[in-house]
């Protein structure tokens, strides 16, 4: 008969195996090669939220690299969100889970989910080296917020005068 591990145990021994090859694509920068490693353990359900959390910062962290594609570049920030979706609701004591899937919604451009989890952040009293990346973030949503009224306002006052003259 053989052999089996349980599945913890097999989790367990993948990821000791899958660590060192992760964390030298993310040294590198080498951001592809870190989700290729730890998407088939996700998939097969059997992943930990630290084996999630893991996937979501790689993903996250891609879209930093200056050479990524746009296509490329969404794609990864969405495979981010779903890592980290539902993660802060089972355990509200990872804030930087919620940090990070409040910087995915901001590359995703999605800012009121974005503002959402980064003031559940600032509610939480993170040390002030956090509390003052996160309100970086906040100003740059009300920044691009304000050009985004900004050009709708440029936008309709445009409109209105082509339609006044018509």
């Amino acid at each position: 008969m053989p052999f089996t591990l349980p599945p913890s145990l097999a989790l367990t021994a993948c990821l000791l195996i899958a660590a060192p090859v992760v964390a030298a694509a993310i040294r590198d920068g080498r951001f592809d090669e870190a989700p290729t490693v730890l998407r088939p353990l996700v998939r097969r359900g059997a992943a930990e939220d630290s084996v999630r959390c893991l996937l979501g910062l790689v993903a996250v962290g891609a879209p930093e690299s200056p050479d990524i594609e746009e296509a490329r570049r969404d794609a990864m920030v969405d495979e981010a969100i779903a890592a980290f979706h539902g993660m802060p609701v089972r355990r509200a004591d990872l804030v930087r889970v919620r940090l990070e899937l409040g910087r995915a919604f901001f590359l995703k451009g999605e800012d009121t989910l974005a503002r959402r989890h980064f003031e559940q952040v600032l509610a939480g009293k993170p040390p002030a080296a956090v509390a003052l990346n996160v309100n970086d973030f906040l100003n740059r949503i009300r920044a691009r917020s304000a050009g985004a009224c900004a050009s709708a306002a440029i936008g309709t006052a445009g409109r209105t005068g082509d339609l006044a003259r018509g």
